[in-house]
């Protein structure tokens, strides 16, 4: 196996957003609204893994489009006024994945750690391919009320249907549930939710 990374720009967060200071969900939101200072730049990253299976992307990455007018909700204060975001359009996931060498066409799985936009913009490059989404974060995403979590599903393809993976393929390691993506068990996804109720993590041995 053979694990690039790739980097889909860069985003700023609000200082208060980066490291959490262990109150209630909604404190926390109002802390970040009013914080005036911001994290240092940060890289957007995804990666494809060469697998001999067939090529398996982790995450999209997020969409040049991303500081559009209007791409991010309007009504929606947190994304409008807590993010900023530089991608250009030779760095989105598609165009990285072809500097490679490679055909986005050709990528069997993508596995979504979760659905937030800096990790999901990428979705549309990939149209051939697997979605593999906890089932939890799926039903989260393409809810209707999915925008006011930051899951941005009117910029999803129409059709979108993810696979709904509910780690049942036993313990692994420390972890009470797992999924086995590959025949070989070599890359794994785990449950690790926290930043949403349905992240997941990808493990490579």
């Amino acid at each position: 196996m053979k694990i690039h990374y790739v980097q889909t720009g860069d985003v700023q967060i609000k200082s208060k957003h980066q490291i959490s200071n262990g109150i209630s969900r909604r404190e926390r939101t109002i802390a970040v609204l009013r914080d005036k200072s911001w994290s240092p730049v940060l890289p957007i990253g995804c990666w494809l893994v060469e697998h001999p299976e067939g090529l398996i992307m982790i995450d999209t990455g997020e969409s040049s489009r991303a500081n559009f007018y209007h791409y991010q909700p309007w009504w929606h204060p947190f994304m409008l006024t807590c993010e900023r975001r530089w991608v250009n359009p030779k760095e989105e996931a598609g165009e990285q994945i072809r500097a490679l060498g490679f055909d986005p066409r050709d990528v069997r799985w993508v596995i979504m750690t979760h659905m937030h936009g800096d990790h999901a913009g990428g979705i549309p490059s990939f149209p051939n391919s697997e979605f593999v989404l906890s089932a939890t974060e799926a039903e989260a995403a393409l809810a209707w009320n999915g925008p006011l979590s930051g899951f941005l599903n009117m910029h999803y393809p129409a059709g979108f249907n993810p696979t709904r993976i509910t780690h049942s393929d036993g313990a692994w390691e420390t972890f009470e549930r797992s999924t086995r993506l590959t025949k070989d068990g070599r890359v794994r996804i785990v449950p690790t939710p926290g930043h949403t109720a349905g992240h997941q993590s990808v493990i490579i041995e």
